[in-house]
């Protein structure tokens, strides 16, 4: 109500009574009801911020680039208060703008998306991303857990781009504060990632897209591969 009250446009707020689908059910239901009111959405998470400033940016990146139908800012990691995420906070500071832009330049319009911290046409979005239910039991059965990597994949053969902006300033997110809530993560992570390779023979994916989604599976597959390694 207080930011109604400043605002210099229309403030509403939505909160579903059957919270179906986790985030993905959340974001389908916005866009089927509401979706088409708007050209572009800006995706957050509830640890995420961006400035004013990167937002209008983004946004005039989307009205210039008409082809684009996603573009993933480098959230970097504030705000932390222990040990633990202020490791991870001076790591994304040191190595982070370095990877990204690396992995920018090789992948280029077949990028991917990390759920959050990115500006997304609602049209493109709309039109590819349904997401299905994948077949066989838990845990890599079911509904797609990590949808963020596969709804790049979805824009990007709908002939949509997708792209880093590994150099935008104003883009941040918090990190979990101790080694167990990280693990909790990591393994909601490992869970989703390894669903992929279900869809690795989808038809129509870029290759690119293809590769990206089995680095993400091979990240959590390589890890008993280097233990059984280290144990013989």
């Amino acid at each position: 109500e207080r930011l109604r009250a400043n605002a210099a446009s229309a403030v509403y707020y939505r909160r579903r009574e059957a919270n179906v689908g986790r985030k993905a059910g959340n974001i389908a239901d916005w866009v089927r009801r509401f979706g088409g009111a708007y050209e572009q959405m800006l995706m957050l998470d509830a640890d995420s911020l961006m400035s004013g400033e990167t937002i209008l940016r983004l946004v005039s990146a989307m009205e210039r680039h008409p082809s684009a139908g996603l573009i993933q800012t480098l959230p970097l990691v504030i705000n932390g208060e222990t040990l633990f995420a202020r490791c991870l906070q001076f790591g994304s500071r040191l190595y982070s703008r370095v990877a990204w832009a690396g992995l920018s330049w090789w992948s280029g319009a077949e990028s991917s998306y990390w759920g959050h911290n990115a500006i997304i046409r609602v049209q493109a979005f709309a039109d590819c991303c349904g997401l299905p239910d994948l077949k066989g039991p838990r845990p890599f059965g079911g509904k797609v857990m990590s949808h963020d990597a596969l709804e790049s994949a979805l824009i990007r053969r709908g002939g949509w781009g997708v792209h880093l902006a590994p150099f935008m300033e104003g883009s941040y997110e918090e990190a979990p504060p101790t080694l167990p809530d990280f693990a909790a993560r990591d393994r909601r992570w490992a869970q989703g990632n390894i669903q992929h390779l279900k869809l690795l023979g989808a038809s129509g994916f870029h290759w690119i897209s293809r590769l990206q989604l089995l680095i993400g599976a091979s990240a959590y597959l390589m890890s008993p591969a280097w233990l059984i390694l280290i144990a013989t």
